[in-house]
């Protein structure tokens, strides 16, 4: 008779964690970090808002304010 896998409590079998980020991955989030800043950079040249901030800037298009419209039922 072959033994049963070893379950965890909720059932799954094969269950695995990862413990410890490896090195290569510690390199990773300043490189998303640098990726998301250029495009907010991008998207801010191209529709002159500053997304951070919520303002519009200086450019090619014209920003105004609209009051929200309450929601309907």
């Amino acid at each position: 008779m072959k033994p049963e896998p070893p379950t965890s409590q909720n059932g799954n079998n094969n269950v695995r964690r990862r413990l410890f980020q490896s090195e290569e991955n510690e390199n990773v989030h300043p490189d998303l970090i640098d990726l998301l800043e250029e495009s907010r950079q991008r998207a801010a040249e191209k529709w002159n808002f500053d997304f951070v901030n919520e303002v519009p800037l200086e450019g090619d298009w014209e920003w105004e304010r609209v009051p929200p419209t309450p929601p309907t039922d």
